[in-house]
């Protein structure tokens, strides 16, 4: 045995020894055997090893009866002969089924896995029954079983457990040594199991009952019996197996038959691969077509180990596949590949395998390939059956392949001539000459799958080709084919208009001098293809190839189409090219007005624009005097702006455009062209020139000046010569007066930029608040003076320079004057193309010169169309404001906590003189005058109380008190406490409260204050007979809504805000009582305070509507 062992074979050669070890260690305590006990060894040995040789194949091993046999050995003889017996019959049976595997339905086996087999059986059998043995004597059994009684059921049932239990224990080792899943047996397995291996175990009780207590004969007449039953259950077995093969090849053929249809050539090697796998068992399979023009052997389609790999092609060679492409004939190896592929004369490509069984695909009289299928596991793993199935398998998937492959040319014809076509187009829908040439040279690679490509061009002039294009090809190469000489099989291929074709540059001689080129460029076949315009040789395409390459009919029609169709695109690019040469002389014709446009764009100044136009007007055609005339803003009169050769009164620098053939051609819209002005009726010149040669006005051009369809102007040309302007003149000076128009308007809104720009540097200049502009990319764009002293810098070096910049050196002290770190000011920055912060306003303190108090307002910049343009920060001093405000709180603080407690104390004082004086009548002066004094403090305390309750709102120092309460009832409560002030001021007061409203999570007493606090100004404000509404609402399903309506005389817009603000009054507001302005302060806290919010509506004198909304409580 040669080659290391596997884990299964270590195993099963593992169990052998260990088995063989015991029998001979249990033999040497056995007394001798006397000669019956041999013949009924021998007996025993043979029944064993015929109900296993005639057990029932499974997927991993054999079923069998022959384990009630072993067992009814141990029952009969005794331990040791039992053991003997199962040994000899288990080495027998493996014999015999070696010997004849196929008629008794096994598959065959090498000798190798003979010996290994017989090793691992008689090690699962022994320590089976060596296992059920001792749970037997355990028990209190005893062998040979010479009396049966009732006390050995107990040690019976033991031996039958434990030996089937441990046999199964060895099986599963064994299949996990096999790397076989532990449950591998099917249902119909387990069935034959459970009816042959486990359910007769208790027979060998009668088996042996037999043996010892009835004699040899009867013996022998109940094992034929049982060699009967084995070979009944044997045959049907075989019945079986040959039925479900017979209809599993059927239904194989079919499906193969049926895939016939299928013209998609690598579906139908899938499903040709999915049958075979099917019927027989295989590591490896491959279809492998053949290519007799090219002498190559493409793998069309390889499977290993159940994947699908890719397994590239080969040269036809010697190989297993070439012997059946070769021979026409199947060739089966059923062991030691290598050696028979040796005897055969063939390289073992597949040398690695046990089994090896290739059948040839013939349509016709061609061979289109081969259909292999290898086993590296099992020898003997085919035999001539399968042979012959996969011959017809072959047979009609040759067929087929042979209609598949006719039908994949069709479609690689049609896609190579889409492929061609669209390339076509591409290359004809430029007439760029190098695109031209690039397009061909990467669009031939694609098209036939070549690596690299060139175009040479002929030279006329030198008769030699010039490399104009490559792809893929070095440097060196283009310079080596430069100015290559057409001679020798070129010259020849040129003249019959045929291209070269080079399989094999290494065995071609007539490329000798390219080879060490070739090796260098890593090519070794290349095609030489004329490109013919006009039937003459422009010049040659060619394409190379890295192998060998041998080039069929179909490759070289392909390869013509295409090259005479880039000769033609590159004939209409040379073309282009001699044509847009043309062009550019005549483009120098206008190279003035090309000089005027320039000098246009370059100047805003519009006195310099008007008098450049007027200037090239007048060289171009020609004209003695010229003038420009703009119409004023009435519409009704040109101004002359600008003039050359003439003379102009003071009365003639403003004429009327609307007359003559200036307003005929403001009119029109269109150039009017006067030959002879003398033949104009009415004609009355504009112009003075004076004394001149005695001559005077003779033809005439008046030029409109258009913009977005309206007139800014008139160009006015004149000359002493009759017909001295033309059409062309015309047209020239209209594309010029296109451009002036341009130029004048770009000019005018400079000037109107440039005014604006000023007022506007003028207000920033003026203003107290530093302003900073950024753009988009952080450069300063503005900044005023006022930033000079917030930012201590000089405002001409700030301009201009982004922000990133100034923050690399004193960064951290810049950063801290507009109120931010370093790095929140990069961040801002990072953000501001894309996400700019949205008007963010706050505070922050400046230390230095000195400290002072920032108010910073940063908002983008958009452009009209929404766009961010920038970002600018308005930096304000808010120092004596915020100084007024601290004063202001302290003075507030002094007069909550100063004025409280004395207030508290004439309270009481008042109350106790009132207790004093009870006796007094109610009208009298005293009684008046103390409950005026007590009201008086009372309220005087609710003020203190306000301010009190407000500062500690600010600073979040009250408690909230917030729970679940239904509003209606606080409502109701608030109404009417106010209700006899509104009845007693003649006023209407309504509730509208629904009675399904949730609760509301809030603190009642401030809820309350607030509503309460809203009626009073309702009742305050609103005259008599006017009415006051509360109603309560949901709001967006989270909140409701409380609102308070009155008819009084409303809320002026520019108070609607600042009306919640502490000490904030309308001024000349007449009212019932007047307050301080702390009430609405009071009533803002307390509901932002809950999360809600508050806001008054207010049009007109048609009252105020105060709303404010509380959180629903969760439920």
């Amino acid at each position: 045995m040669n080659g290391s062992l596997k884990r299964d074979e270590l195993l099963m050669l593992s169990g052998g020894i260990l088995a063989g070890a015991a029998i001979a260690a249990l033999a040497l305590f056995e007394r001798s055997l006397s000669w019956e006990t041999w013949g009924g060894v021998l007996l025993f040995a043979v029944l064993i090893a015929a109900t296993m040789a005639l057990g029932l194949p499974a997927s991993s091993g054999v079923v069998t009866i022959a384990h009630t046999v072993i067992v009814s050995g141990f029952l009969a003889l005794g331990l040791v002969p039992g053991l003997i017996a199962s040994a000899g019959g288990v080495l027998l049976a493996d014999t015999v089924r070696t010997v004849w595997a196929r008629p008794l339905g096994h598959e065959p086996r090498t000798l190798r896995r003979t010996l290994f087999t017989m090793a691992g059986n008689v090690g699962m059998q022994t320590c089976s029954l060596l296992a059920g043995v001792g749970g037997f004597r355990m028990l209190g059994g005893s062998a040979p079983l010479l009396d049966l009684s009732v006390s050995d059921s107990l040690p019976l049932l033991a031996l039958f457990v434990l030996y089937f239990v441990t046999n199964s224990l060895c099986f599963a080792a064994l299949l996990w040594a096999q790397r076989q899943p532990l449950l591998s047996r099917g249902r119909a397995e387990w069935r034959n199991v459970i009816t042959l291996e486990l359910a007769p175990l208790p027979l060998s009780i009668l088996v042996a009952s037999i043996y010892n207590g009835l004699g040899i004969g009867v013996f022998l007449l109940s094992s034929v019996a049982l060699l009967g039953g084995a070979l009944v259950i044997w045959q049907s077995g075989q019945a079986r197996t040959r039925v479900q093969q017979r209809v599993q090849e059927l239904f194989t053929l079919n499906a193969v038959s049926q895939a016939l249809t299928n013209l998609d050539l690598l579906e139908l090697l899938g499903v040709i691969h999915t049958q075979v796998a099917h019927l027989m068992p295989g590591d490896n399979f491959y279809i492998a077509l053949y290519d007799p023009e090219r002498e190559f052997i493409d793998f069309a389609f390889t499977v290993e180990n159940g994947d699908r790999v890719f397994r590239p092609g080969r040269p036809f060679g010697n190989g297993l596949a070439e012997y059946v492409i070769r021979h026409r004939t199947p060739l089966l190896i059923q062991s030691n590949v290598a050696e028979e592929a040796d005897r055969l004369g063939v390289e073992p490509t597949d040398e690695d395998a046990q089994s090896w069984l290739g059948v040839p695909m013939i349509a016709g009289n061609r061979v289109l390939g081969v259909i292999s299928i290898q086993s590296y596991e099992k020898a003997y793993a085919y035999d001539e059956r399968h042979v012959e199935i996969l011959s017809t398998i072959a047979a009609q998937a040759a067929m087929a392949m042979s209609n598949a492959q006719l039908y994949g040319q069709a479609r690689q014809r049609a896609a190579e001539l889409a492929m061609l076509n669209t390339i076509s187009t591409a290359v004809s829908s430029t007439l760029d000459l190098d695109r031209v040439l690039e397009l061909i040279v990467s669009s031939v690679m694609s098209l036939v799958g070549s690596q690299k490509s060139a175009i040479f061009l002929l030279d006329e002039t030198q008769g030699a080709l010039r490399l104009v294009a490559s792809k893929g090809l070095s440097e060196e190469y283009a310079r080596a084919s430069n100015g290559m000489a057409l001679e020798g099989d070129q010259a020849t291929g040129a003249e019959e208009k045929k291209p070269i074709l080079v399989a094999d540059i290494h065995s071609d001689s007539r490329f000798a001098h390219l080879h060490e080129l070739a090796v260098q460029e890593g090519f070794r076949a290349f095609a030489d293809v004329p490109l013919i315009a006009q039937d003459e040789i422009i010049g040659t395409l060619t394409i190379y190839f890295p192998e060998v390459h041998h080039f069929g009919l179909a490759e070289v029609d392909l390869l013509t189409t295409f090259a005479n169709q880039a000769a033609a695109a590159v004939a209409n690019a040379r073309l282009y090219v001699r044509t847009q040469r043309a062009l550019v002389r005549r483009v120098e014709e206008f190279s003035a007005l090309e000089v005027i446009s320039r000098e246009l764009v370059s100047t805003l100044d519009l006195d310099r624009v008007i008098d450049l136009v007027l200037d090239c007007a007048m060289q171009a055609t020609g004209a003695t005097p010229g003038s420009v005339v703009m119409i004023t803003p009435d519409k009704g009169k040109g101004h002359v702006v600008s003039c050359r050769g003439c003379a102009l009164t003071a009365d003639e620098w403003l004429t009327d455009i609307n007359t003559g053939l200036a307003g005929r051609a403001v009119s029109t819209q269109q150039p009017v062209l006067v030959e002879d002005v003398s033949q104009v009726p009415g004609y009355v010149p504009h112009l003075s020139l004076g004394s001149k040669n005695g001559q005077s006005i003779r033809s005439k051009l008046v030029v409109p000046i258009l913009h977005e369809g309206g007139v800014l102007g008139v160009i006015n040309l004149e000359s002493t010569y009759p017909a001295a302007f033309d059409e062309q003149h015309a047209a020239f000076v209209r594309q010029l007066a296109v451009q002036a128009a341009i130029a004048i308007r770009n000019a005018r809104l400079f000037q109107r930029a440039a005014e604006g720009r000023d007022r506007l540097q003028a207000v920033l200049n003026s203003t107290r608040e530093g302003i900073l502009m950024l753009d988009a990319t952080g450069h300063v764009v503005l900044a005023n003076p006022m930033i000079e002293d917030l930012w201590d810098a000089n405002r001409a070096e700030l301009e201009g320079r982004n922000l990133r910049d100034l923050l690399r050196g004193s960064g951290r002290r810049l950063a801290a004057r507009l109120g931010y770190t370093r790095a929140e000011l990069l961040r801002l920055l990072a953000q501001l193309p894309t996400s700019p912060t949205e008007l963010v306003k706050d505070t922050y303190v400046l230390n230095a010169p000195r400290q002072r108090v920032i108010e910073r307002m940063g908002a983008p910049v958009l452009d009209e169309s929404g766009r961010v343009w920038g970002w600018m920060l308005v930096l304000r001093d808010v120092t004596e404001e915020r100084e007024l405000e601290q004063m202001q709180e302290d003075v507030t603080r002094m007069i909550v906590h100063d004025l409280r407690s004395p207030l508290a104390a004439i309270l009481g004082s008042l109350e106790l003189i009132q207790d004093v004086v009870q006796e007094e009548p109610q009208d009298s002066l005293l009684a008046q005058a103390l409950d005026i004094a007590a009201h008086s403090t009372q309220r005087m305390r609710n003020m203190v109380d306000s301010l009190l309750d407000i500062s500690r709102l600010e600073a979040g120092e009250t408690k909230i008190h917030r729970r679940p309460y239904a509003l209606a009832p606080l409502v109701h409560s608030a109404t009417s406490l106010v209700s006899p002030l509104a009845k007693e001021s003649g006023l209407w007061l309504k509730i509208e409260v629904p009675d399904d409203l949730p609760r509301v999570d809030v603190d009642k007493e401030l809820v309350e204050r607030v509503i309460i606090n809203l009626l009073d100004n309702a009742v305050k404000f609103t005259p008599l007979g006017g009415r006051i509404t509360v109603s309560v609402q949901l709001e967006n399903g989270d909140f409701v809504r409380c609102s308070v309506y009155d008819t009084g005389p409303g809320i002026p817009y520019e108070y609607q805000d600042r009306i919640f603000e502490r000490f904030v009054q309308i001024p000349d507001r007449d009212s019932r009582r007047r307050g301080i302005g702390l009430g609405l302060a009071f009533c803002k806290l307390a509901v932002e305070a809950h999360g809600g919010r508050i806001w008054v509506e207010s049009e007109g004198d048609h009252g105020s509507h105060f709303h404010f909304t509380l959180p629903i409580a969760p439920r």
